[in-house]
């Protein structure tokens, strides 16, 4: 539901709510001035009435069907009395019993005593009370339809330039590198607003440019280092007048290296994935993509004596950025080598139309499966790992919205990996 709506709709609860007290305050008064008006004008009838017999015209002469006058005889301790009272009686013109309004007065007229008994008839307080609903329920009709036509003026003109940014937010791109200019506005508060969407995102482009040359220059800068360095160590070691601990201090220096530069390109790998850089979508022959990567690592399934297993749906294609899905692909393979049996492992490749499953065996986990998603988490059995090939892994899965699933299976030994490719 929009804001706007929102916003109606308590006002029309609010409005009703209001309506329906106001409804009842105005039966209430406008009771109470009926019955006002009624007794002012009996009370006034009694008093002409007074003055006729005051002047001597007989008083039973002047009672009809509405009007009873009574001479009080025993006019002892007698004294001015005034009562109102609602009551029902007949009335003539409609020939019903109905609603009215009685007094009863007793006066003294030329030392004598009179009782006076007058009826009205007003208003019946069904009649009242159905005037008052109708009333308030066309005011309420009124205002539930001016709330909507306002709701829509209001959204279509007074927050034209709140839609404006939102939809200017929904397109920002940061690889544009260009932060969003927004129109100008009226209102104090959407002027808030744009100057605050305009200063962020310029701020975020200008963070992004800037760690993204920070990636490239560290990128660069340190793979020259580590060149030589590697290149310095292979002279070393065709040294023949080393001896057997500085050969062995020479060949941890370079596996340290060797480290170090797969760190490297790992985390240049993370960052182009985190700032979305892999964004040329094509189709892509997914069975052929696997099968590829497998034989370019033979030589290191023979080495490592694993044998490998493909069950591959050779129509399975999927809309993604080929170098990011060959990037899944590699991880996926390396990971399943480096975390397989020393000597006669195994590696099963499942690919259906929605799902690819890679199963290896492997010793037990000494970490659970949401630690080793961390970056630099490794199984601590595990010495080759940098800890990072299950970050790219489920990284690549997030942005391209995958399911991702790792589990081990503690009485075949073996671990899995499920990505739901739909």
């Amino acid at each position: 539901m929009k804001l706007v709506q929102k916003l109606t709709l308590f006002y029309l609860l609010l409005s009703l709510v209001v309506l329906s007290l106001g409804g009842v305050f105005y039966y209430i008064t406008f009771t109470q001035l009926i019955d006002k008006e009624t007794d002012y004008e009996l009370n006034g009838e009694v008093g002409r009435l007074s003055k006729f017999i005051e002047k001597g015209i007989p008083y039973d002469s002047l009672t009809d069907q509405r009007v009873q006058i009574s001479l009080i005889v025993d006019s002892a301790d007698m004294h001015h009395s005034r009562a109102f009272k609602d009551t029902t009686a007949y009335h003539g013109p409609s020939k019903a019993i109905i609603h009215h309004r009685k007094i009863k007065k007793t006066v003294q007229i030329n030392q004598n005593w009179y009782h006076f008994q007058i009826y009205e008839s007003v208003i019946e307080p069904l009649d009242t009370f159905y005037g008052t609903f109708k009333a308030t329920l066309v005011v309420s009709i009124a205002l539930i339809l001016f709330s909507l036509i306002y709701s829509f003026f209001v959204s279509k003109w007074l927050l034209q330039p709140f839609h404006k940014a939102l939809k200017l937010i929904q397109n920002f791109n940061v690889q544009t590198s260009t932060p969003i200019v927004t129109e100008p506005a009226s209102t104090s508060e959407f002027k808030k607003l744009n100057d605050f969407i305009e200063n962020m995102t310029h701020r975020t482009v200008t963070d992004y440019n800037n760690l993204k040359e920070f990636s490239e220059n560290i990128a660069h800068e340190i793979r020259t280092p580590l060149a030589i360095a590697s290149g310095k160590l292979d002279l070393l070691m065709q040294n023949s007048e080393l001896s057997e601990q500085q050969i062995d201090w020479t060949i941890q220096s370079q596996k340290a290296l060797n480290k170090v530069s797969k760190i490297q390109q790992s985390l240049v790998t993370l960052s182009r994935i985190e700032n979305k850089e892999f964004n040329h979508i094509a189709d892509i022959q997914l069975s052929h993509m696997i099968r590829h990567i497998c034989e370019e690592n033979a030589d290191i399934f023979e080495l490592r004596h694993i044998h490998i297993e493909t069950e591959l749906a050779t129509d399975t294609v999927i809309q993604n950025d080929p170098v990011l899905i060959e990037i899944l692909l590699t991880n996926l393979l390396q990971n399943a080598i480096k975390h397989n049996l020393s000597t006669a492992g195994n590696i099963t490749i499942s690919l259906s139309h929605t799902k690819l499953k890679i199963t290896n065996s492997g010793y037990d986990l000494h970490a659970t499966t949401e630690i080793l998603m961390q970056r630099f988490k490794k199984d601590s059995s595990n010495n080759d790992s940098i800890g990072l090939g299950l970050s790219i892994i489920k990284k690549i899965c997030d942005l391209s919205n995958y399911g991702f699933d790792y589990s081990f299976d503690q009485s075949l030994k073996q671990h899995e990996i499920t990505i739901e490719l739909s």
